[in-house]
């Protein structure tokens, strides 16, 4: 896909989908691609500045551990184009809160 016949909406497409195979990839631990996902995406968002050739994609995942814990965990992945290509530079992530257990009502 060259500069010249990307558009705004191509190109976020694109970027989130690569930004949802790399989450998957490093959170599975799964460098072949072989494993089936255990991580559910809530959410993927995207800012793109096109003219400048700079992108950022937000994610939200939830993260079920052991016990049951469930966490939130966003991540920033930062794009920029080079040489008519986007390549991630930058990534940055954290996680939040775990969702309370309150155990059965009464």
């Amino acid at each position: 896909m060259t500069v010249d016949t990307e558009d705004a909406e191509c190109i976020r497409d694109k970027l989130e989908r690569l930004t949802r195979g790399v989450a998957k990839m490093v959170n599975e631990k799964d460098f072949d691609f072989k494993s089936a996902s255990s991580q559910e995406v809530l959410e993927v968002s995207s800012t793109i500045t096109e003219h400048l050739g700079r992108a950022s994609v937000f994610m939200v995942l939830l993260l079920t551990g052991t016990l049951g814990i469930r966490l939130q965990i966003y991540t920033e992945f930062k794009w920029r184009r080079e040489g008519g290509q986007w390549k991630c530079y930058w990534v940055n992530g954290g996680q939040g809160m775990p969702e309370p257990n309150l155990g059965p009502t009464r």
